[in-house]
């Protein structure tokens, strides 16, 4: 691959029905441009039925190295990102989702880093879950004990593009974690590697009303069978210990197959969760340390009990946090 002599990143947002979001995304991007950060930009448009089209066409030419993959139907969440990345042409890239974003001292930072150090990857810090030190990590079992499970998030990772190759997108491509596998068989395939984790380089969410919390409807598949499928087929540099350490971290640090998230999860989506969780009830004892009777309790109750259980669930902690403002 022969990479861009002006630029050494690639920012990949892939998108769809986010045309508010992205709209001011990309205004903030505008303005690290105006102050001279020189980056490739990928949208890449899941056909989009709402106004992201017309945000695209506004902002293409306030950009000086734009490119735009648009899909004229939903393609899924893998393909959309796949396209982005196979149009990579920097040394490193950065997945960005269009409901996040970086600051100006972080992208400051992270162009220092990988132009300084040149490492193989750099994490970012998605979450406040996420409560590890800065280092450097050298060994694929270290690195996916600390933070295998931080690494699923889209937006947790700079990465040098030689990570991107045909095979591995295809081995990828449908798992729901494609920039996830694409990195992790990268460096399990690299006779050595370094990946920077630097504290300081945080990813922020936009206080944008659009920008809801995300409802899974088939979170039993998501986050049970297809997690642990993907996990488990790693390849085998990754120790069994440290799969089965990656497979329950991520709901301890997620929650999300907490019983406060399955219950929102079943008044929202019953009758399409009811046959997620019968399908796929098996695969929750390997990424999760709830009993499986509990789930079985939720999932058994009829909906007008669901609800209730919710509503006293949030008037007792609205209650909690009452008292603690009074005191």
């Amino acid at each position: 691959m022969e990479f861009s002599k002006d630029r050494i990143l690639s920012i990949i947002v892939p998108t769809y029905n986010r045309g508010d979001v992205l709209d001011y995304m990309l205004d903030i991007l505008h303005q690290y441009v105006i102050k001279g950060f020189c980056f490739d930009l990928i949208i890449c448009n899941n056909g989009s039925t709402d106004n992201t089209g017309e945000v695209i066409k506004k902002w293409i030419q306030s950009f000086p190295s734009c490119q735009i993959v648009s899909h004229s139907k939903n393609v899924g969440y893998d393909r959309n990102v796949a396209s982005g990345l196979k149009e990579v042409k920097t040394e490193y890239y950065y997945l960005l989702s269009e409901k996040s974003m970086i600051s100006m001292d972080t992208l400051s930072r992270i162009f220092e880093l990988i132009n300084n150090e040149h490492p193989n990857a750099l994490i970012l810090k998605t979450t406040s879950s996420l409560n590890v030190p800065s280092e450097t990590y050298s060994d694929i079992n270290k690195l996916m004990k600390k933070q295998g499970w931080h690494l699923t998030n889209l937006c947790s990772c700079v990465v040098k593009s030689e990570a991107i190759n045909d095979n591995t997108i295809f081995r990828y491509l449908d798992s729901l974690y494609l920039h996830y596998g694409v990195l992790v068989e990268y460096l399990c395939v690299s006779k050595s590697f370094d990946v920077i984790y630097d504290e300081r380089n945080c990813v922020y969410q936009h206080s944008l009303n659009q920008v809801k919390q995300v409802n899974w409807n088939r979170v039993f598949s998501t986050f049970g069978k297809q997690y642990y499928i993907l996990i488990m087929s790693f390849p085998h540099k990754i120790n069994i210990e440290t799969k089965e350490k990656v497979l329950l971290d991520h709901n301890q640090y997620t929650k999300v197959l907490s019983i406060k998230s399955i219950l929102r999860q079943r008044i929202n989506y019953s009758s399409i969760l009811d046959k997620d969780y019968k399908d796929n009830r098996k695969y929750l004892p390997f990424v999760s340390i709830t009993p499986l009777w509990k789930y079985d309790l939720i999932m058994n109750l009829p909906i007008f009990a669901v609800k209730l259980l919710r509503r006293l669930y949030n008037f007792f902690v609205y209650e909690h946090w009452i008292r603690s403002i009074v005191r």
